[in-house]
């Protein structure tokens, strides 16, 4: 296997725009060429000037075109140090680091699922993947390239003020960052990974690891993950489970406890529900479940009744009042239609004219009611002043539990003011995501 010199590395730091020619590329590259190949493409321009064909001087030699097959290189030393050189068109052709495929097989090589993406304010930086060490855990793996630290750090300092968790970057060699900012990016849990000592260029154009990942990265983990020796197996992912009169949390390898209240139970459902939004009438609803103060775990669901947040509402009763109780009594409604249908059809059947008009009576009294609560959709009619009073309500609850949070359990009160919108409809949407313990 090749690669032990390291020049694949050295290469892309010393080349600016990671583009040149392929006599450029030789001799950075050295016996590392061929490998390197497979991450080296045609970018679709000729280069105006190129090094000295012969290394006798360390001039760009200005390129010359008399005609399609007749071209020169033209030394620009003064006095003149080289003659005057033919080439071909294809000594001109720039080729470029297939720089998607650079991040993607680096991505493969430490068994990483590939998520390549530019990072937008960040030159020549890009998100790669994302490592799981353990269930719950995930770290964001950054690769920049810069030949001058000055530019690595700036990219480091930059994604410490974005990244609230802890995160990985990818740089060629040691050389490209100084020693202060590593000691800085460590403070912060994250971790430098060296590329030059960590991965081998295979004659194929992959790359391995020199040493297992796990040893790779110990000095990280050591930071990041918990101790596998805690009691409890899920104490050792993002957990916000109520205990008692309580709520259990851990995250970011810290814990802490919080009172109940509706505010923990509100975020408790957005948590267990990540990228649905919510509105906040049902949420209420749906904190009365959890709360114990109403139980309608006898109402059946029906298909074509839609509930906006997503909830079964068998898990999800309303509080008292206002649309949400609307919403149980037109549930309850349409269980009474359904029994109705059902002694319309023995009323029929068995003779009994009466009995089906009284019946009849009743659903049309059901249905016109049903009609004057709900909407087209299905959904209980609130009032401006009752959605707004809802909004109001919600979103107090939970910005007081996050204040809360803020000297309890700094890190998970950054995170949800981050991912956690409020208004009149709530959701919580982490990227990446979070797999949390609610139950």
């Amino acid at each position: 296997m090749a690669g032990t010199d390291q020049r694949f590395w050295t290469a892309l730091e010393s080349m600016p725009g990671l583009c040149a020619v392929a006599s450029e590329w030789k001799a950075l590259l050295g016996s590392d060429y061929e490998a390197a190949r497979a991450h080296l493409r045609p970018d679709g321009r000729l280069a105006g000037t190129i090094p000295c064909p012969t290394n006798a001087c360390a001039c760009c030699h200005e390129v010359v075109q008399h005609g399609p097959d007749d071209i020169v290189t033209v030394c620009r030393c003064e006095p003149r140090e080289c003659p005057t050189k033919a080439i071909t068109p294809s000594d001109l052709v720039l080729y470029e680091v297939d720089r998607r495929g650079v991040c993607d097989a680096v991505a493969r090589a430490i068994d990483v699922s590939p998520e390549h993406a530019a990072v937008s304010g960040l030159p020549m930086t890009w998100a790669i993947g994302t490592y799981a060490p353990r269930a719950g855990f995930r770290f964001p793996i950054y690769l920049t390239i810069h030949a001058e630290p000055d530019e690595s750090e700036r990219v480091i300092d930059a994604l410490l003020r974005r990244e609230e968790q802890p995160f990985l970057v990818a740089v060629p060699t040691r050389g490209s960052v100084r020693q202060a900012a590593e000691d800085g990016l460590r403070r912060r849990r994250g971790h430098l990974l060296v590329l030059s000592e960590s991965l081998l260029l295979s004659p194929t154009g992959g790359f391995a690891l020199r040493r297992p990942m796990a040893e790779v990265l110990a000095p990280f983990l050591a930071l990041v993950l918990p101790d596998e020796k805690r009691d409890g197996a899920d104490a050792r992912v993002p957990t916000f489970r109520q205990n008692g009169d309580h709520w259990s949390v851990w995250f970011d390898d810290a814990e802490t406890t919080i009172k109940d209240g509706v505010g923990p139970r509100y975020i408790a459902l957005l948590l267990a529900n990540p990228g649905q939004r919510m509105h906040v009438i049902d949420m209420q609803l749906a904190e009365a479940a959890l709360s114990g103060r109403v139980d309608v775990s006898s109402l059946p669901v029906f298909a074509g009744d839609p509930d906006e947040a997503g909830f079964d509402v068998r898990r999800t009763p309303a509080t008292s009042g206002g649309p949400a109780a609307d919403r149980l009594t037109v549930r309850k409604c349409r269980v009474r239609l359904e029994e109705i249908d059902q002694a319309l059809a023995s009323a029929e059947a068995g003779g009994a004219p009466g009995d089906a008009l009284e019946l009849r009576e009743e659903a049309e009294q059901i249905a016109r009611y049903i009609s004057a609560v709900v909407d087209l959709r299905g959904r209980p009619r609130p009032s401006a002043d009752d959605d707004d009073r809802a909004r109001q309500s919600v979103t107090k609850a939970i910005s007081r539990t996050i204040d809360g949070l803020s000297k309890k359990h700094p890190q998970l009160a950054r995170h949800l003011r981050k991912h956690l919108e409020t208004g009149f409809t709530c959701l919580y949407h982490p990227d990446p995501p979070v797999a949390w313990v609610t139950q």
